[in-house]
């Protein structure tokens, strides 16, 4: 295992010289051309602002659904205790569960 990470190593070195060098030259070409770095420094900062909104409108649409989430939960509960209550007082019926339409059929309590 060590000789085949060492060998891996021995053949990345040249690969990471050719980028090291790679680096050097487009940073010494930005020094002598102010008019690409200042389009660099341009397209950077409206990708980083592109990905920061995006970031923002996720974050805002995971709140939305979270809070819709809950509505709708308390909206169930609500509907499930007015329910059991309507069910407890006459009798045992649909207690009006289909969208309220109620089919005034009550069975007597045991």
């Amino acid at each position: 295992m060590v000789n085949s990470a060492a060998q891996f190593g021995i053949k990345l070195i040249p690969y990471l010289s050719m980028a090291a060098t790679f680096v050097e030259n487009a940073l010494q070409s930005l020094e002598t051309h102010p008019a690409e770095r200042k389009a660099l420094e341009i397209d950077l900062g409206v990708t980083f602002a592109a990905a920061l909104a995006l970031k923002i409108a996720s974050a805002t649409q995971s709140f939305t659904q979270t809070s819709l989430l809950a509505k709708i939960a308390i909206n169930t509960s609500t509907t499930a205790l007015g329910a059991a209550a309507t069910s407890t007082e006459g009798g045992i019926g649909d207690a009006g569960l289909l969208g309220g339409a109620s089919s005034g059929a009550t069975f007597p309590q045991a």
